[in-house]
């Protein structure tokens, strides 16, 4: 039978992983920081976002738009993702 437990380099893979995202995470303005954390981490749908911060789902989305462009910019640096340039 295969051992399908991480390795210690893959555990430390995602250590490491998790470190760099939360401290992207936290040059984020709150703002976005606080929606991305409830959609993308705690899973909320956008409307329970929007009632839990009480904005609009419009204005969740907005932001959760420019949280994820901004943390895509910021890991690039780690990841060699390459912003496509027209």
């Amino acid at each position: 039978m295969a051992d399908w437990a991480p390795n210690p380099e893959e555990l430390y893979c995602r250590s490491e992983l998790r470190n760099i995202l939360r401290n992207e995470l936290q040059e984020l303005l709150p703002s976005l920081r606080v929606v991305f954390v409830l959609r993308d981490v705690e899973g909320l749908s956008i409307e329970e976002t929007a009632e839990a911060l009480e904005l609009t789902p419009v204005a969740v989305k907005a932001r959760l738009w420019r949280a994820r462009l901004r943390l895509q910019g910021q890991l690039s640096k780690y990841f060699g993702i390459g912003m496509t340039h027209s």
